[in-house]
């Protein structure tokens, strides 16, 4: 950086500082001399550039590394409430397990076997309650159908418990505050750590219904009716309250209009994945469900990618964003209310597979392991290496319990500068 530049050409020069990366702005500031910014917040920002430590800007923006877990394609994952650990089921195991690990350090705690020939691998779910985990296991039933069974496993010893045994087509399990929630076409089943199951609740008219995914926040369950006698016949999308209560609707009218899965981004927000690879944006605006935006995936990009539906698109709802894996190719990352096409975060090359519920941890798959990322460090490091021309304040916001405060403080005054020329 010259320092013989006229006066004119040193503040161009300051401006084009302020639009490059954080870390690049604080090596930067030496070079400017005796030089200073004319304008009295110009010289604060300067000062305090000139203070900060390079090295710690850098180290933030390579974050720490992951915690790893050798558990392979696992079919299922789930954080427990306090995010102190998860439980899954590896995919590539020749007899099924399911298995606990320490979120802190990738600590085995616990891992038991599931030997019974007769269930079917692919449909486990898993769903960690605090004190204890509950999961579905999906056998052929000699009456046609399905047999469900709702086994859950108490801490410490993890020895399995049978809930409740019953037969049923598409059945689900999702969490909702203090517990979980198993649908199951015409009833529900509601639980908890320990005690019994709640139900089965029986709705009042006999269509079909089917639990499309909750808010373990506000308890909001998002359903699907279909029309008595048929399976498949989508009629209508309810959001229900905690109390079973429509909330809000809309009806299904047409093939095209078909919804496979679902999910909240905040009790008002829910993104749908459908027939014809459309995702939909709905917003609950007083009664009614209504579509605010919808964008078509391209077929081709995803009908070979790694994970058959739901794992492949992932919500953060933290940031209101989604990830969809393409084929080939960096995941899809969308708006969760305009389904933009967003800019790749600094992770991007690899699709989150599970978010944490509040968003402080995204999981990858490695080749022969687990990985558990600080979402909010890799946030925050995508913010630092992204030239400040591309940050706005909110973005900062959105990683406030990342890192150093110190450090965020000073990209959120650059940018607020930079934003008030």
């Amino acid at each position: 950086m010259s320092h013989d530049l006229p006066a004119g050409g040193m503040t161009e020069l300051w401006h084009e500082v302020l639009e490059g990366p954080l870390g690049g702005a604080v090596e930067a500031v030496e070079r400017f001399g005796e030089w200073r910014p004319a304008d009295e917040a110009g010289q604060e920002l300067f000062a305090r550039l000139a203070a900060a430590d390079p090295g710690v800007i850098a180290a933030f923006a390579e974050p720490d590394p992951c915690v790893t877990i050798p558990a392979e394609y696992p079919q299922d994952l789930t954080f427990s409430p306090d995010l102190s650990e998860v439980a899954l089921i590896p995919g590539l195991e020749d007899t099924a397990t399911l298995e606990i690990y320490a979120v802190a350090d990738g600590r085995l705690v616990d891992r038991r076997p599931m030997p019974d020939e007769t269930l079917q691998p692919w449909d486990y779910q898993v769903l960690h309650v605090g004190d204890a985990i509950v999961h579905l296991e999906r056998r052929d039933s000699d009456r046609g159908g399905w047999e469900w069974t709702v086994v859950r496993r108490r801490a410490p010893h993890w020895s399995s418990e049978v809930l409740d045994e019953f037969n049923a087509g598409t059945t689900k399990l999702a969490p909702v505050p203090g517990g979980f929630v198993v649908g199951a076409g015409e009833f529900f089943l509601f639980g908890a750590a320990d005690g019994p199951l709640r139900g089965p609740v029986v709705f009042r008219d006999d269509r079909p219904r089917t639990l499309l995914t909750t808010d373990p926040a506000s308890g909001r369950i998002a359903v699907i009716v279909g029309s008595p006698g048929s399976t498949y016949a989508q009629t209508e999308l309810l959001v229900l309250d905690a109390d079973l209560q429509v909330v809000a609707s809309a009806a299904i009218n047409g093939e095209g209009q078909h919804i496979h899965h679902g999910w909240f981004c905040g009790p008002d927000r829910l993104l749908t994945h459908g027939r014809w690879y459309h995702v939909k944006s709905w917003e609950v605006a007083g009664e009614s469900l209504v579509v605010q935006r919808s964008r078509h995936l391209d077929k081709w990009e995803h009908r070979y990618a790694s994970h058959l539906p739901p794992l492949g698109t992932t919500p953060l709802p933290g940031s209101m964003r989604v990830a969809v894996e393409r084929d080939g190719n960096p995941p899809l990352w969308l708006d969760a209310c305009t389904v933009e096409i967003l800019e790749t975060p600094s992770f991007g090359s690899r699709c989150p597979l599970w978010v944490s519920p509040g968003g402080e941890y995204v999981v990858f798959e490695a080749r022969e392991e687990t990985e558990i990322h600080d979402l909010r460090q890799l946030e925050l490091a995508d913010l630092l290496t992204r030239p400040m021309a591309r940050v706005r304040p909110s973005d900062v916001d959105a990683v406030a319990t990342a890192g150093s405060a110190a450090v965020l403080e000073l990209l959120k005054a650059c940018v607020t500068y930079r934003l008030a020329r």
